[in-house]
């Protein structure tokens, strides 16, 4: 018998690297995804479908390696690497025709749900009866309408298309339990796919030197980034700065933001940073991580600050308390917020024994939510639907 022909369907970037392989624009842990299959079962194919494009969208964009060759490959629709609907448009032919034929080759598809190309591309698996695999990274309705600015009726439209998709689902898959409520009814499979592997894992906590306040994330409407500049602005702590790690549409406002305020001097925008050594080593120094979200699917920024031993403070939403229980593992405020927020991140700068409590009660948590402890059970699913494995 053949090997397992596999296909992760997302709409990420993927482009060309000076060694013959390719770089990405959203980490996955590609290899220990192949190596969790062949655990399991041979593998002759495991390929992406995403926007190939000559370059970068813009300088600064996070982009990670992908191994090429092997069992590994990509394939998808040649795109200019523009951002925004016109892109998805331009591409829609390829879509439609090349990734068709990707999902009829399979023999189990990997669906990134809200990308556009998996939200396409459903249908055509429910069509050809293909097994396949759902996974829900996003509070999709009100995302959609922060970023695509669709409106109230274009939300309620893609929140009933989500849940459709999830129904039709062979291995329906959310990240948090405020998704599985809210898109699933409760029937799906509660787990995260975020990439903090064991051994991202520090061995202690430990005290940061200055009072830093660290943001990774996009700028983009709804992390709230501007909630955040905005309490930070409301801090009665002399020697706090705020650094914002990552890039998106939203920067040039949050600039001009910290200007208005007169905090500009004490915001150090870092861009993205690709190099995930380099991004552990901004959680080591930071005082408390912040995650100001008016929606959040779950926040795999909160694993990663937790598995670096930083303390945190976020908002109260979407799947952040699946996470973040207030006063134990970190300290949460409400959304649209800033005197609440910024109350929390004076009272947690604040206080010390608050600060090594939270974190060390964060690296417990964590341990629960890698790779390997999470993403294991859907890749044991994924291989059961496709009729191989145990």
């Amino acid at each position: 018998m053949r090997g397992l022909r596999v296909l992760d369907v997302g709409d990420d970037y993927f482009h060309p690297t000076a060694d013959g392989g390719w770089a990405w624009d959203w980490y996955f842990p590609v290899r220990e995804t192949l190596a969790e299959l062949e655990r399991l079962t041979p593998v002759d194919e495991f390929r992406y479908w995403g926007r190939l494009a000559p370059t970068p969208a813009a300088a600064g964009e996070v982009k990670f390696p992908f191994p090429a060759g092997g069992a590994i490959g990509i394939v998808g629709a040649k795109a200019s690497g523009a951002r925004g609907g016109r892109e998805h448009l331009r591409v829609l032919p390829q879509v439609l025709t090349r990734g068709i034929a990707a999902v009829r080759r399979a023999d189990v598809i990997l669906f990134r749900w809200p990308a556009v190309h998996s939200m396409l591309l459903v249908p055509v698996a429910v069509l050809l009866r293909k097994p396949f695999v759902m996974r829900l990274r996003s509070d999709v309705e009100s995302g959609w309408q922060a970023v695509g600015n669709v409106g109230a009726r274009g939300g309620r439209l893609i929140l009933a298309y989500t849940r459709w998709a999830l129904r039709r689902a062979t291995v329906p898959v959310v990240i948090s339990d405020f998704l599985n409520d809210r898109y699933a009814g409760g029937r799906a499979f509660v787990l995260n796919e975020c990439g903090v592997m064991d051994d991202d894992i520090a061995a202690d906590v430990h005290e940061a030197g200055d009072a830093t306040i660290l943001y990774v994330g996009r700028f983009a409407a709804e992390k709230g980034v501007d909630v955040l500049v905005r309490a930070f602005a409301q801090l009665d702590v002399p020697d706090a700065r705020l650094r914002l790690v990552g890039a998106g549409p939203e920067r040039e406002r949050i600039e001009a933001l910290a200007r208005e305020l007169g905090v500009a001097t004490r915001v150090d925008f870092a861009g993205s940073i690709a190099d995930r050594a380099v991004l552990r080593e901004e959680y080591r120094r930071a005082r408390l991580f912040a995650l100001p979200s008016r929606t959040e699917g779950l926040g795999c920024v909160l694993l990663e600050a937790m598995a670096a031993g930083t303390p945190i403070v976020a908002t109260r939403t979407g799947g952040i308390p699946d996470l973040v229980t207030d006063g134990e593992n970190g300290l949460l405020a409400p959304p649209e917020d800033p005197a609440a927020l910024a109350a929390a991140m004076t009272r947690m700068l604040g206080d010390a024994p608050l600060r090594r409590r939270c974190a060390e009660r964060g690296l417990e948590v964590v341990k629960r939510h890698t790779f390997q402890s999470q993403t294991r059970r859907w890749i044991e699913l994924a291989v059961k639907a496709a009729g191989r494995g145990n």
